[in-house]
């Protein structure tokens, strides 16, 4: 209960303090997502390698259509995402985005999801997304500047 209370506390901290932000973009997948003119999939695979490379966010998988980045939270908002997804005996939560990319005809598009993960004692992983506008336009940023349109 306390923990609970806690966390709500803090959530409402912070979104009180936090101005609401619109997203930067509507998309059709309500997804940050950005297409890369006259690319393909082994161009944009090695462009968002390069991009989470340089950002110093490690790249943890890939494969023909996808990528998944993934950094450990640190300070503050490590503090709070352990409190609201783990406690003290899971792991550090990570931050985790996952970008997802097509063929369409001469062009390549690219849409992602973001979450938070942290393993539990026992190895149960808990997750929660991160969908929020702040959320969405920092991954839209991204893409926009790695040259998606």
């Amino acid at each position: 209960m306390k923990k609970t209370a806690a966390i709500l506390f803090i959530c409402a901290v912070v979104a009180a303090c936090a101005p609401f932000q619109e997203k930067i973009k509507i998309t059709s997948s309500g997804m940050p997502e950005g297409d890369f003119i006259k690319k393909n999939l082994d161009e944009v695979r090695n462009i968002l390698i390069g991009g989470c490379i340089s950002k110093g966010i490690p790249v943890l998988e890939t494969n023909s259509n996808s990528i998944v980045c993934s950094k450990e939270l640190e300070g503050g908002r490590a503090m709070i995402a352990q409190m609201a997804i783990g406690n003290s005996h899971s792991t550090t939560p990570r931050a985790k985005v996952r970008f997802m990319f097509y063929q369409m005809g001469a062009d390549v598009r690219v849409t992602s999801t973001q979450w938070l993960e942290t393993q539990m004692a026992f190895g149960q992983v808990n997750t929660m997304s991160m969908d929020g506008n702040n959320d969405f336009n920092s991954i839209q940023q991204f893409l926009y500047s790695l040259g998606a349109k």
